[in-house]
């Protein structure tokens, strides 16, 4: 088996997943990240405080991944 990421990307999909949903899924054998595209700070915030350390966040935007580094 392979390792994967999934995709939050609710412009697309009409939902966006939970931080909860995120945290569920992060416990999943094979899934070590998440790209996260819904552009919610506090959502990113409520992520980073209850996922693994080695479980990878991808955001999408220059300006995000500038906020992430802090």
């Amino acid at each position: 088996m392979g390792y994967f990421y999934y995709f939050n990307t609710p412009i697309k999909s009409g939902f966006t997943m939970s931080p909860q949903l995120i945290k569920r899924l992060s416990d999943v054998d094979g899934i070590i990240g998440v790209k996260e595209s819904s552009g919610d700070l506090i959502q990113l915030q409520k992520i980073k405080q209850i996922k693994d350390p080695s479980f990878k966040i991808f955001m999408e935007g220059t300006r995000i991944i500038y906020l992430q580094l802090f």
